[in-house]
């Protein structure tokens, strides 16, 4: 008998903050390439999964912040903090 797959309904209460460690490793051709790994349970919160897998990230120079948005029919979300 195959075990169904059950669905996790992820729910952040409150805001989660964590210290993350890029990482960072040259590719073929000698050019430095970085990494960041973002937890699963925020992935699940904002719906990203491996079939609908594409954000849109932005990087605010006056804030120095870096915003990652789940994109909605391809499109580039903007960040709503501006």
């Amino acid at each position: 008998m195959e075990k169904k797959k059950r669905h996790k309904i992820t729910t952040i209460k409150s805001k989660d903050t964590r210290v993350l460690n890029i990482s960072m490793g040259n590719d073929g051709k000698g050019s430095l390439s970085a990494k960041l790994s973002v937890p699963k349970i925020w992935l699940d919160f904002l719906g990203i999964t491996k079939e609908e897998r594409q954000v849109s990230v932005t990087l605010n120079p006056r804030t120095k912040k870096i915003t990652i948005v789940k994109c909605q029919d391809n499109e580039i979300v903007e960040d709503e903090e501006e």
